[in-house]
């Protein structure tokens, strides 16, 4: 599944396996961590239950402001 993740600047990113995420990561320069919370953030895809997008948006806090397409248009 292609995660469509949205950047803090607004710009639209199609996240399909670990090297897309790698060149996000590299264009904002985020470190581990933060690619890991983006990571954690993509979960909530998985599972689809209430609980799983609240963890989503609590994730989307700590992933310096990415947020799942979704969340925004959802």
């Amino acid at each position: 599944m292609t995660l469509r993740l949205v950047s803090p600047d607004r710009k639209l990113f199609l996240i399909a396996d670990e090297d897309d995420l790698k060149a996000v990561a590299e264009l904002y320069k985020l470190t581990s961590k933060q690619k890991g919370n983006i990571r954690h953030c993509s979960a909530g895809l998985v599972w689809a239950t209430a609980a799983a997008t609240a963890m989503t948006a609590l994730s989307a806090k700590r992933s310096e402001n990415f947020m799942l397409f979704h969340n925004i248009y959802g």
